[in-house]
Order: C-alpha cells, then structure tokens, then sequence
C-alpha cells in the first residue's frame, strides 16, 4: 500500500468517525421504577400548547430545544408541578415521510436529554410527547413521562395512531397495547393522545386504573370527548393542544374548570387531587354532616346535571377518603358498581338484548 493510499484511508476514517460522533444515540427511552410517597393535594399544571415548527423556522435540534424552552419558560414562575407539552412537539411539520425520518435520527436523543434537565432544574413533573424508536427500528408516537430528578419514569405509546401514521411508508408507526400509569407524589398520572380520545377500548382500560390526572397532549380539540373521558375515568383532563386550539382542564365529574382561547398558548392551572367524585343519592344528609365538622377543609363543587358533586380536601393533612369514610359517603365509582350489582341479582343471565 502507498503512502498516499494510507493518508487518504486514515483521513476518510477521521471523516466517518467525526460523522458518526456527531450522530446522537437514538431516542430509546427506558423508563425508571421507584418508590414514591403520594400525598394527593393541590398542585400547579402548565399546559404548553404553541404551535409546531416547520423546516422554514428550525434548522437543528437546539433550535428546536431552544424554542420549547422558551415556551416553558413562560409559565415556569408559576412553579408547576406538571408540565405537559403538545403532541409530536419536536417533529419538524410540512415535509415528506423520509425527511421526518431524517429529521428523528438526525435530533436522536437530543430533545429529550435537555428536557430531562430542564425536569430536574425546575423540579417539575414533564409530559414529552415525541416519536421514540422501538428496539426492531419501527416507531412510536409516544409521550415520555419525566420527574423532578430528571428520570424517565414512563412511556406511554398510543394506542390508535391515526390511519396516516399507520400507513407511513418509511416510518413503521405500530400501535401502543396498554395504558400508562406513572405514580408521581400527587397522585396517579396517566396519559393518552390525541386520536386515542375516540376509543372506547383505550377509555375502558383506563377506567379501570384509578388515575388522578390524565395528561392529554394532542393534535386537536377532542371536544366532548374530553368531558366523557375525565367523567368516566374520574380524573381531571389537562389538555395541551397544538397553536390556536383551546387549552382545556376538564375536572373528575367531567365539569369544564378552565378554558383558554387563542391567541393564548400557555397557561398553568391549579387542581386539587385530594378529591372524590360522589353521587348524591344517599349522601346528602351525611355530606353536610361532614361539612358542619370540617368546615372549610373540605369544598364540595356540584355538577347538577349529573347528580354528582365532587368532595375536594384542601388540607393536605385530611386526605378526603379519610372524611368520606368517617361519615360512611360512598364515592360514585363504588355506588355504581353496587348499582351493577343489585341489577344483576336480578337478572342474573340477562344481557343486553339488541333490537329484533
């Protein structure tokens, strides 16, 4: 071999290797499990909802990083506890199937590495809805829970991507299988996205789960489907939708608590999560006896077209099962099912009849 061969081999290996230093890892996060003590009170959500970038307006991923910053920055003074970012917000919008592709492996992990920073410098909770790359080299639309220590402690992949994302040619998009549900000092937080709010299946699973909170980052409105989700789950929803769509929480009994319109982007909200949802039936009487006892540190907030009122401790110290169940008020996920029950004692083989 020449000497002039060599120099060129050792230089277009130099040349590969500052390449591919300059390549980040993928985005592969792996969630953290831990032990956390859960004191459901009030706490401080920021929905951050401005628009999405186009390749007109961001070149690289620190330009990216550097604009969703901003973006919390403009609610981080009012110290919220969970951060929750729209859905694909680091995905460059208005290009072709493969240059997305390009532009996920070119930001690799980028993205998330500064906003896992960004979680523990803030010591908030973060929602970071992305595209992930799965261990066979297919994707995800997924959202990536972090917590006040900068850890990744969930990811949640949606369940119905829509019929575009599954038909990507170059991308692989495949479907999530299941719920996520992440134990935060608050309370239980699940997430779900966009598309997902059409789907009975994804809502029942998380019925079942006992969230508090259910994260709902997306790319549109949802509308009343937001209502039947935060009621039938008996959570609160945090809606935080893409640019001019409406920033939305939507409380456990599936009362709208707060709204804000464009041209407003970001906005932080104060929910409790030290609350139950209870039917009136049988409870009256016995929820005022409460309120005569403890007085301020329990708030009832009525929904009367739907005969529930939703009991909210704020004390941190009088956790609101704790009330509920010294005056023997049953909460409406136990008065329902026992309604199941007497229904079914009934009528023990009897199945909803369809029309002849």
């Amino acid at each position: 071999m020449g000497k002039l061969t060599t120099i060129l081999l050792v230089a277009a290996g130099a040349a590969i290797s500052a390449f591919a230093a300059d390549v980040p890892p993928p985005c592969v996060p792996v969630p953290v499990r831990k032990a956390v003590t859960v004191k459901r009170r009030e706490i401080a959500v920021s929905i951050i909802g401005k628009g999405l970038l186009s390749r007109a307006k961001c070149r690289s991923a620190e330009e990216m990083i550097a604009y969703w910053t901003a973006a919390m920055d403009e609610e981080i003074g009012n110290k919220p506890d969970l951060v929750v970012l729209p859905e694909i917000c680091d995905v460059l919008q208005g290009v072709s199937p493969q240059e997305k592709a390009d532009w996920l492996r070119r930001r690799g992990n980028r993205v998330l590495e500064a906003f896992v920073a960004y979680a523990k410098r803030h010591r908030c909770y973060l929602v970071y809805p992305t595209y992930r790359q799965l261990s066979d080299g297919a994707w995800a639309n997924c959202a990536i829970v972090i917590d006040r220590d900068g850890d990744v402690v969930g990811v949640y992949d949606k369940y119905q991507p829509t019929v575009r994302d599954l038909g990507n040619p170059v991308l692989d998009v495949r479907p999530g299988t299941g719920t996520c549900v992440v134990e935060t000092d608050f309370g239980r937080l699940g997430v779900m996205i966009c598309f997902d709010l059409n789907f009975q299946p994804i809502q029942d699973l998380y019925a079942k789960e006992n969230v508090d909170v259910l994260a709902f980052p997306s790319y549109y409105d949802g509308g009343h489907n937001r209502h039947t989700w935060a009621a039938r789950c008996q959570a609160y929803v945090v809606a935080a939708t893409v640019g001019s769509l409406d920033k939305t929480v939507v409380g456990p009994a599936g009362d709208e608590l707060f709204r804000a319109v464009s041209p407003v982007t970001t906005a932080t909200v104060r929910i409790n999560t030290n609350c139950r949802v209870v039917h009136l039936d049988f409870n009256e009487a016995k929820l005022a006896a409460a309120k005569r006892k403890y007085g301020s540190r329990l708030a009832y907030r009525y929904e009367g077209r739907t005969g529930v009122v939703t009991v909210l401790s704020t004390d941190p110290a009088l956790p609101v099962d704790q009330a509920l169940a010294e005056f023997e008020i049953e909460n409406w996920r136990d008065y329902a099912a026992r309604s199941a029950a007497a229904r079914k004692a009934k009528l023990p083989d009897a199945a909803p009849a369809a029309r002849p």
